[in-house]
């Protein structure tokens, strides 16, 4: 399960479950990373197609990209008990 909260939020926001989207379908929401962890580069290629979802997922849910990811990722490996 994914948790969103907007890149411009002074608060911070946790909401659990699922979203919908301006089409009514529910989406998958992303949570912020942990504040006191550094950031470090992490290159990946993905289709062009999966690039163009995050940005525009994340732009419609204003999100930072990079939170996105990060969460995507995390979760995936979590969830694979990594």
């Amino acid at each position: 399960m994914l948790t969103v909260t907007p890149k411009h939020s002074r608060e911070i926001r946790v909401t659990t479950g699922r979203s919908k989207n301006s089409q009514g379908e529910n989406m998958p929401t992303v949570a912020p990373p942990p504040v006191d962890e550094p950031r470090v580069n992490f290159g990946a290629r993905v289709r062009e197609s999966v690039r163009k979802r995050a940005r525009v997922y994340a732009v419609q849910n204003d999100v930072e990209l990079q939170d996105l990811l990060d969460e995507a990722v995390d979760e995936y490996l979590r969830a694979r008990g990594a």
